[in-house]
This record gives structure tokens, C-alpha cells and sequence, in this order.
């Protein structure tokens, strides 16, 4: 076989392999319906593959294209966040860090009184009025 077709072969290997991966990786986020914990109202969960393939029939841009923007976006904000950034889109909402004291609590199984440590995580906070 000439180099030139090996290499070829390799790439269309890779690409193959890729959308296989891709593939199994959707089938782990696929939408599902949950029940809210009284099982009166059906919400639907929107994993991140939905919300690509969503974007993309929007936009008309390639899922795999839609699927880097997002997580860059959700590595950008969480970076800056940590980094005790406010990230404002107007119209939509604010991500921003925020700050949990110590407190206590009870263990459930034994009742035991207990003491949570003071935690970070981030919030949002939305803008969107529906």
C-alpha cells in the first residue's frame, strides 16, 4: 500500500473511531424525564447532547462545532468564577461564586449532630422571566 493511502486510512480510522466515541458519549446524556419528588408534574431534563443538538438545528452549525463552544464556555466560567469573576450576560443571568459558612447539622442514619465545614460553589442566578 503507498504511504499516501496508509495515512489516509488512519484518518478515516480516526474519524470513525471519534463519531464512535461521540456517539457512546451522547447515549450517556440522553434526555430523560424525571418526577418531582411528589410524582404529581413530568419536567423534562435537558442534557448537554440535546442542548447541542438543539443548538446546531437552530443555527445550522456542525453538533461537533456547537459541542466546543459549550464547553469552552463552561471551562471559561468556571475558571473565571473561581477566580471570584461575576459573569453578567445581560438578558439571561449572572454566574458568581458564593460563600457557605460553617454550620451544623445531623447525621440521618444516627442522628448524630454534626459540623459542616464553610464550602465555595457557584451560583446563577437567572434574569430570564418566563
Amino acid at each position: 500500500m503507498h504511504s499516501c493511502g496508509k495515512k489516509r486510512h488512519e484518518k478515516n480510522h480516526a474519524r470513525t473511531l471519534f463519531g464512535w466515541m461521540m456517539k457512546q458519549i451522547d447515549k450517556c446524556f440522553m434526555v430523560i424525564k424525571s418526577k418531582t419528588k411528589r410524582g404529581k408534574n413530568m419536567k423534562e431534563v435537558l442534557y448537554k447532547t440535546e442542548l447541542v443538538r438543539k443548538v446546531a438545528g437552530k443555527t445550522g452549525i456542525p453538533k461537533y462545532l456547537i459541542r466546543i463552544v459549550i464547553n469552552s464556555f463552561i471551562e471559561v466560567t468556571t475558571e473565571e468564577v473561581a477566580k471570584d469573576a461575576e459573569i453578567r450576560l445581560i438578558g439571561f443571568g449572572t454566574f458568581k461564586k458564593v460563600q457557605r459558612a460553617a454550620r451544623k447539622g445531623r447525621n440521618p442514619a444516627t442522628g448524630e449532630e454534626i459540623e459542616i465545614a464553610a464550602s465555595e460553589s457557584l451560583s446563577f442566578k437567572s434574569r430570564v422571566k418566563y
